[in-house]
């Protein structure tokens, strides 16, 4: 298993012996080892790697080796040949067993999963199922973490392929008939949305869609059948090669933290913290999402139920509690959209009451408006009229000015005659 024995790096050796880098140029290799490739555990140059050749891994090491979490799927060559490899980590459970919850809570921990790669996927909003990959075909492009419900169908061949190295497996189990009857009420409810269907074919306890094909059952008890029969291949195929198999028992992990952490050391090792995978359980864990096993005790109660075989819920009770959940969400939805009504109705009264104290507003304004206009032109008139009376004054004091001038002058020229009599009288002149 590679560790990091320097961080020496070789880019052309780095690039050249990881075929997802060998488009890459020198900064972006740097980058990457920085950010990915120290932490994956891959060999910065060939020293490393043929140190590394050498190694004897201990059956008491962990899954993934220490502060080894895997962000984008590790590519190794096998010790006995020059195959590239793929490191993979399973997930997969008995169905309907918090497997969606897991891809969640590992991508929280850091680990390269479908949700690291595909952040804005969101789950099936009546089933919280999704997040799966299929590693079938070319599966170079995958994760680290592979979700599937179908590994039973593909185990075998999977675990032939010398291009692919299972890490460990992790198998979420649930009681089988909680199980099986989610399934087959999910199937249901996808029927009584089916517009194009009769109310009576709703009902029916089987059904087909390929003419002439298969008809396949909504008993539970069959749909279990499938399930544990998958579940047992898995599981024998897993023991008869020796892969590490890690079981989460559903519900316990999505109400306990610390209890799905010791459980998932083995795989996670010390790359995450017993603070860090808490924190994230905190964020993601939703108890109130596990409702089946509740939803059936609260209607199994009818006075005309036939028990089926082994514990499973009739037909009839499942059909009962699929409506009662049907309900309760229409129920839900509909006091979501009161409550959003409720809110627009008060957000519209209160848009409608600004609206009148604005009019009021602009009146107010508008008179004041006039009344100051009305000031200003009775001012402006007022003042026109002063500089009416003004300019006469003026026109007045200048004629004044004007007659005083001349009166002056006149009174001069009197004065300066009289004063000159004496001169004109000795020259002789009058």
């Amino acid at each position: 298993m590679q560790t990091p024995y320097n961080d020496n790096l070789d880019p052309d050796f780095y690039r050249a012996f990881y075929p997802d880098l060998a488009n890459m140029s020198v900064d972006q290799a740097k980058s990457h080892y920085h950010d990915h490739g120290l932490r994956e555990g891959r060999y910065p140059n060939q020293t490393a790697y043929l140190a590394n050749m050498g190694d004897v891994v201990s059956a008491d090491e962990p899954i993934l080796p220490p502060d080894d979490v895997p962000e984008t799927e590790t590519e190794t060559l096998q010790e006995a040949g020059d195959h590239p490899v793929r490191h993979h980590l399973l997930l997969g459970g008995t169905g309907r067993a918090g497997t969606s919850f897991m891809v969640q809570y590992l991508t929280a921990c850091g680990l390269d999963t479908h949700s690291s790669r595909h952040p804005d996927e969101q789950l099936e909003e009546h089933a919280n199922a999704g997040l799966e990959d299929l590693p079938i075909g070319d599966g170079a492009n995958l994760p680290y973490l592979i979700k599937t419900p179908w590994l039973y169908e593909f185990i075998d061949r999977l675990i032939a392929q010398e291009d692919v190295v299972i890490d460990a497996v992790i198998i979420t189990m649930r009681d089988i008939v909680e199980a099986a009857t989610s399934r087959v009420m999910l199937e249901m409810r996808g029927r009584l949305g089916n517009d194009a269907l009769v109310e009576e074919h709703t009902r029916w306890e089987t059904w087909g869609t390929t003419p002439g094909g298969l008809v396949y059952s909504l008993n539970p008890v069959d749909q279990a059948r499938i399930l544990a029969l998958g579940f047992y291949q898995v599981i024998h195929a897993l023991v008869k090669h020796d892969i590490p198999v890690v079981f989460l028992d559903f519900p316990r992990f999505i109400e306990d933290g610390n209890y799905l952490y010791d459980q998932l050391k083995s795989v996670l090792g010390d790359g995450v913290s017993r603070e860090t995978a808490l924190a994230a359980h905190r964020a993601l864990a939703r108890v109130d999402l596990v409702r089946v096993g509740a939803e059936l005790g609260s209607t199994a109660t009818g006075q005309n139920q036939v028990a089926a075989p082994i514990g499973f819920p009739s037909h009839e009770t499942i059909d009962r509690t699929t409506l009662f959940r049907e309900l309760k969400r229409a129920k839900s939805a509909a006091e979501s959209a009161k409550n959003r009504s409720c809110a627009l109705e008060a957000a519209a009264r209160r848009d409608r009451e600004m609206n009148v104290a604005l009019k009021n507003e602009i009146l107010s304004l508008t008179a004041k408006l006039d009344a100051q206009r009305k000031l200003v032109e009775s001012v402006q008139h007022d003042r026109e009229k002063d500089a009416e009376i003004q300019r006469r004054i003026v026109d007045d004091l200048s004629d004044r000015l004007g007659a005083s001038n001349d009166q002056l002058v006149m009174v001069e020229r009197s004065f300066l005659w009289r004063a000159a009599a004496a001169g004109r009288r000795l020259l002789g002149r009058k």
